[in-house]
Protein backbone atom coordinates (compact mmCIF):
# COMPACT_ATOMS: atom_id res chain seq x y z
CA UNK A 1 0.00 0.00 0.00
CA UNK A 2 1.39 3.21 -0.97
CA UNK A 3 2.57 5.14 2.20
CA UNK A 4 1.61 8.52 0.84
CA UNK A 5 -2.20 6.84 0.93
CA UNK A 6 -1.98 5.65 4.41
CA UNK A 7 -0.44 8.61 5.55
CA UNK A 8 -3.21 11.09 3.77
CA UNK A 9 -6.37 8.78 5.05
CA UNK A 10 -4.98 8.74 8.70
CA UNK A 11 -4.55 12.48 8.91
CA UNK A 12 -8.26 12.99 7.86
CA UNK A 13 -9.24 9.98 10.21
CA UNK A 14 -7.72 11.91 12.89
CA UNK A 15 -8.88 15.60 12.14
CA UNK A 16 -12.01 14.42 12.45
CA UNK A 17 -12.00 12.23 15.36
CA UNK A 18 -13.18 15.30 17.95
CA UNK A 19 -16.31 14.80 17.04
CA UNK A 20 -18.55 13.99 14.20
CA UNK A 21 -19.44 17.77 13.55
CA UNK A 22 -16.48 17.75 11.83
CA UNK A 23 -16.60 15.56 9.28
CA UNK A 24 -19.98 16.49 8.01
CA UNK A 25 -18.33 19.68 7.23
CA UNK A 26 -15.06 18.42 6.02
CA UNK A 27 -16.10 16.58 2.62
CA UNK A 28 -12.39 15.82 2.09
CA UNK A 29 -12.82 13.32 4.88
CA UNK A 30 -16.19 12.50 4.33
CA UNK A 31 -14.84 11.47 0.57
CA UNK A 32 -11.63 9.60 2.50
CA UNK A 33 -13.90 7.18 4.62
CA UNK A 34 -15.60 6.16 1.55
CA UNK A 35 -12.77 5.59 -0.02
CA UNK A 36 -10.76 3.84 2.55
CA UNK A 37 -10.13 0.17 2.47
CA UNK A 38 -10.32 -2.04 5.08
CA UNK A 39 -6.78 -2.41 5.24
CA UNK A 40 -6.69 1.40 5.65
CA UNK A 41 -8.55 1.49 8.64
CA UNK A 42 -6.84 -1.21 10.02
CA UNK A 43 -4.13 0.74 9.59
CA UNK A 44 -5.22 3.87 11.45
CA UNK A 45 -6.76 1.45 14.42
CA UNK A 46 -3.31 0.08 14.96
CA UNK A 47 -1.39 3.33 14.93
CA UNK A 48 -4.24 4.55 17.24
CA UNK A 49 -5.62 7.48 14.95
CA UNK A 50 -9.01 5.92 14.88
CA UNK A 51 -11.17 4.22 17.33
CA UNK A 52 -14.42 2.16 16.93
CA UNK A 53 -16.38 5.19 18.24
CA UNK A 54 -14.74 7.32 16.29
CA UNK A 55 -15.50 4.99 12.87
CA UNK A 56 -19.07 4.77 14.11
CA UNK A 57 -19.20 8.65 14.81
CA UNK A 58 -17.90 9.36 11.11
CA UNK A 59 -20.85 7.05 9.57
CA UNK A 60 -23.14 8.43 11.45
CA UNK A 61 -22.57 11.78 10.66
CA UNK A 62 -22.84 10.41 6.56
CA UNK A 63 -26.18 9.48 7.34
CA UNK A 64 -27.31 12.60 9.06
CA UNK A 65 -25.76 14.30 5.85
CA UNK A 66 -27.72 12.58 3.43
CA UNK A 67 -30.68 11.90 5.84
CA UNK A 68 -31.18 15.01 6.98
CA UNK A 69 -29.57 17.79 4.67
CA UNK A 70 -29.91 15.60 1.09
CA UNK A 71 -32.57 14.00 -0.18
CA UNK A 72 -34.15 12.75 2.81
CA UNK A 73 -33.96 9.18 2.94
CA UNK A 74 -35.14 8.53 6.40
CA UNK A 75 -32.73 5.52 6.86
CA UNK A 76 -32.12 5.83 10.25
CA UNK A 77 -34.84 6.66 13.26
CA UNK A 78 -32.60 6.27 16.42
CA UNK A 79 -29.55 4.41 17.61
Amino acid sequence: MNRLRTAHVLCLVSASLPGAAVVAQSPGASQALTSATIQDLNEAFDAGALTAEGLVGMYLARIEAYDRAGPVLNSLLWV
